[in-house]
């Protein structure tokens, strides 16, 4: 559904509240709240970027580097090798760590990276990468939603690209949008209820979208020679 259709959809779900309640306007910037952490709760659009490493550069910061970064992966950074024409998967850690197990890290010489830590809005890198290398990093990461405007999709903020394994959930973001619509309204109670349904049709989104049912072989019981009946003695 593009935008339009979705704000028919909310004011036919939530007739109480009209564009004298809330704007059109208004409504598309709530529906574009709800897009973003419902992309945000499910994990629904894992990517990886590309970056470059810079040499004797320790901290990249994601609003540059990564702009479409949400949260990582459990995959995290890897840092390519140039020299040995390799990709490394670096170790994740915390400032604190590096402090507590390497307490001149900031001060170390240029080598391979070997650690990373993510704080805010800052990738650090432990040790600082020692050449430059056109992209140099990859970074594993869940990515944002795209705002919609005026005949776009949600989810990809495009007029042409509808994400067809999210077509079942763009309805669900009507809840985040009631929600908001109720708590205005003063319905604390309803607000609540809208909001808790929401969340866990997200919830149940992350679990459905890492159904994986193509891969049947991997989830196949391993036999035996002798079967699963009876084994070596069954007659």
């Amino acid at each position: 559904m593009v935008w339009e259709n979705i704000l028919s959809l909310a004011r036919l779900y939530v007739p109480e509240v009209d564009s004298t309640v809330i704007s059109d306007a208004n409504a598309l910037v709530i529906f574009n709240i709800a897009a973003q952490k419902f992309v945000y709760l499910s994990e629904a659009l894992p990517t990886s970027t590309l970056f470059n490493a810079v040499a004797s550069q320790q901290a990249y910061n994601l609003s540059t580097y990564v702009t479409t970064y949400a949260k990582p992966r459990p995959e995290g950074l890897w840092w390519y090798d140039s020299a040995n024409s390799t990709w490394t998967q670096l170790k994740a850690r915390t400032i604190k760590w590096l402090d507590e197990n390497f307490p001149k890290w900031r001060d170390q010489a240029a080598g391979n990276p070997q650690y990373y830590s993510i704080d805010g809005d800052e990738i650090t890198v432990h040790p600082k990468p020692n050449t430059s290398y056109t992209n140099g990093f990859k970074l594993y990461h869940f990515k944002v939603s795209v705002d919609m405007i005026a005949g776009y999709y949600p989810f990809s903020g495009s007029n042409s690209v509808r994400y067809p394994f999210l077509n079942n959930y763009e309805e669900d973001l009507i809840d985040y949008y009631k929600y908001r619509a109720k708590q205005i309204m003063g319905y604390g109670d309803q607000a609540q209820e809208a909001l808790d349904m929401f969340t866990n049709k997200a919830l149940k989104a992350k679990s459905e979208l890492l159904a994986r049912p193509d891969l049947t072989d991997a989830r196949v019981k391993p036999q035996t020679r002798y079967g699963s009946n009876g084994g070596m003695f069954r007659g």
